[in-house]
């Protein structure tokens, strides 16, 4: 409950936007310090456990209108609360406001995204870029043993923490989803896009349901983009980012004054990951064994030069290298597939047989 030099009539209207204050206990466990960003299902905190004294990050479900983001929130809590690994970030309590709205506690991460990463630090060893990927496929193998498929990863959903030792940390389960054929949720329903679409996998661009493997394609993505500094594919609309998968076009040439990662690595990235089919591409199990054997070979073993085979060598004929909208393809949606895609997904569904 809230504390009795707060009144709930400021603090919460039922069915609307919820706005917390600096000060406001909740549940006499909790005070918030500030709002640290909002998103298209709730609100985060930085709140203080009156308990621990220590910095809590507090969620809360900005609508309860939406019977399917009351569904969402509320799975987001339930995989959070059934995984317990260093790469994912911990659930640490979840109950309601007085009003009903429900909010999930997480563990505070001081740090920073690795979108934000990525604005400040530019030319990425290959190196470095494995060690930043490695934890990320280790978190999604954890989420997949569990029968969980993200959906939404991508660098925005990656925090680094600033403090030493150094961690990176999968957050954001707002769209995941359950895999597990006895689960009573089915939330999403077909033909609806779920996720970012600059980092979708084929079956998502098309509106087919998501797998693990579809998981493997975005990690695929950002590690394209770590070592690049671009995407695989750039489009301006998410029609030409479908006729771009579609067409299987080469991802463009690495740019030039970036490192050269080894052709180990290129190998893993456009032929394991960046794979139209999704039952082609390699687990995220597999995927930490190879990113282990990469990691073996950067520090422990010396460097045959002649296995330096780089992205500059890779085709460029049908590589498109314009500018594409941000704000349409770098932000998560949950579009219903258009009427004026079905001769695109018609041939999608032809190629992916």
């Amino acid at each position: 409950m809230l504390s009795a030099t707060h009144s709930p009539h400021h603090l919460f209207t039922t069915g609307q936007s919820v706005r917390l204050k600096k000060g406001d206990n909740i549940n006499n466990n909790y005070e918030i310090i500030h709002l640290i960003g909002t998103g298209s299902m709730g609100q985060v905190y930085l709140a203080r456990s009156l308990h621990t004294q220590k910095e809590v990050a507090i969620k809360i479900l900005t609508s309860q209108n939406c019977t399917t983001l009351l569904k969402r929130f509320d799975q987001e809590a339930h995989i959070l609360a059934s995984l317990r690994h260093e790469n994912i970030v911990s659930i640490l309590d979840s109950g309601h406001l007085p009003d009903t709205t429900p909010f999930i506690v997480m563990e505070y991460i001081h740090g920073e995204s690795l979108e934000t990463y990525l604005a400040i630090h530019h030319n990425l060893s290959w190196q470095h870029c494995v060690d930043l990927m490695l934890p990320v496929a280790r978190g999604l193998r954890a989420l997949h043993a569990k029968g969980f498929v993200h959906r939404d990863l991508k660098p925005d959903n990656i925090l680094i923490t600033s403090n030493e030792p150094q961690q990176v940390k999968l957050v954001d389960f707002g769209v995941a989803r359950n895999t597990n054929k006895n689960a009573s949720l089915a939330i999403t329903r077909a033909g609806t896009l779920i996720g970012t679409p600059a980092y979708m996998s084929p079956e998502q661009l098309f509106g087919d349901e998501a797998s693990c493997r579809s998981d493997v394609y975005a990690f695929g993505v950002i590690f394209y983009e770590l070592l690049t500094g671009q995407l695989p594919h750039s489009a301006d609309s998410i029609q030409m980012l479908r006729q771009l998968v579609l067409k299987q076009v080469a991802p463009p040439k690495i740019p030039s004054g970036y490192p050269k990662p080894p052709k180990q690595l290129v190998d893993l990235i456009i032929q394991k990951t960046l794979i139209f089919t999704s039952s082609d591409r390699i687990t995220a199990e597999e995927l930490v064994h190879e990113l282990l054997v990469l990691k073996s070979y950067a520090y422990d073993t010396p460097h045959d030069l002649s296995l330096f085979e780089t992205l500059s060598d890779l085709p460029s004929e049908g590589s498109i290298t314009q500018s594409f909208d941000r704000d349409s393809l770098l932000a998560t949606t949950t579009e219903h597939i258009s009427k004026a895609d079905e001769r695109l997904y018609k041939e999608y569904l032809n190629k992916s047989q």
